[in-house]
């Protein structure tokens, strides 16, 4: 059985695999794995991005709609179907209306007229065989069944030349994670962004996109003046003995205390950020030494890969970051 070298999991039957481009000696399974390699080698020009098959459909809805009723305006309307058909044009009630009211009534009597119309001249544009039957159905409705051989070719042009990206004109896209707080815990939100975003950067990178994998860590707000301040109160040898700082929410909860019930202690704070804004070094070092400790709690290796460092300082603020988003390029506020 062949597997898709995309999802080797998934075991593709054999009436679908592709035939070997060329003779050999070489076993099919083998033949059909290197497929796209082989069509490479032998010359043979990988397509154009195909459309996608609700596109397909609904160009031949489009053509049917213009064959059977020349220069009428009406907007076509093509749906998934889970009943009876895998598509439905339910263009015949709205045509019937606009017939009416363009003083052309007597062409359809109905809106059923209208959909037997439109699926004989479906038929009579499908010359690609995307379709295996046409019917019209219920008062106004148009069943599509899509053909097999058509999936089949479909499939084989996959597994022959690998997935095609669908056209487009390429851009430059800012994805920006979850960008997670490191003076607090990390919860299932945080985990959900993340992993989305990197999704979608895998997508709009195989549509042929340029796009920045942005995830800010180690910001420095009100709550970085406020543990800084906190930090510099409690530890003032803070820059030549590390802080013996094990709890970092504790440590967050205690500053908050202090920052909710003392204004002058409020004051420190604000004036810390503006320190930090301004690259005071003493600021700096704080800021750094809060951000080494949260990222000694989440990050278990010594040495992370480098595609997990920051391109400033280490600021990532749960191991997630490690498990859900192996290609982000995280980064921290401070150059």
């Amino acid at each position: 059985m062949y597997h898709d070298p995309l999802v080797t999991r998934s075991a593709v039957p054999e009436h679908l695999v592709p035939k070997p481009v060329s003779s050999g000696s070489v076993a099919p399974a083998a033949t059909a794995a290197a497929a796209p390699a082989a069509a490479k080698a032998a010359g043979i020009t990988k397509p154009a991005p195909p459309p996608t098959l609700l596109q397909e459909v609904m160009r031949l809805c489009q053509e049917a709609l213009a064959k059977a009723f020349p220069s009428v305006e009406c907007a076509v309307i093509v749906v998934p179907s889970g009943r009876a058909a895998h598509y439905q044009n339910n263009t015949a009630m709205q045509l019937f209306k606009v017939l009416k009211d363009s003083g052309r009534a007597g062409e359809a009597a109905s809106p059923r007229d209208i959909a037997a119309a439109l699926a004989a001249a479906t038929v009579a544009c499908d010359t690609a065989g995307v379709l295996d039957k046409c019917e019209a159905a219920g008062p106004g409705f148009v069943n599509l069944h899509i053909s097999r051989p058509y999936l089949e070719r479909t499939v084989n042009s996959i597994l022959l030349h690998g997935p095609l990206p669908p056209p487009g004109a390429p851009k430059r896209v800012v994805v920006d994670f979850s960008s997670p707080n490191v003076a607090k815990e990390m919860h299932v939100g945080h985990l959900r962004s993340t992993i989305i975003g990197d999704s979608l950067c895998r997508i709009l990178t195989f549509c042929g996109h340029t796009v920045a994998r942005v995830n800010h860590v180690g910001d420095w707000g009100t709550q970085f003046g406020m543990l800084i301040g906190h930090l510099k109160r409690v530890f003032p040898d803070y820059a030549t003995q590390p802080p013996p700082i094990a709890d970092l929410q504790g440590f967050y909860r205690e500053a908050k205390m202090v920052f909710d019930a003392d204004d002058d202690f409020k004051n420190v704070a604000h004036a810390e950020v503006v320190r930090l804004q301004g690259g005071d070094g003493a600021s700096r070092f704080a800021w750094r030494a809060i951000c080494e400790v949260s990222r000694k709690e989440c990050i278990d290796t010594p040495h992370p890969p480098k595609h997990l460092r920051c391109r400033s300082i280490p600021g990532w603020a749960s191991s997630w970051m490690k498990l859900a988003s192996r290609s982000i390029t995280s980064t921290s506020r401070p150059s």
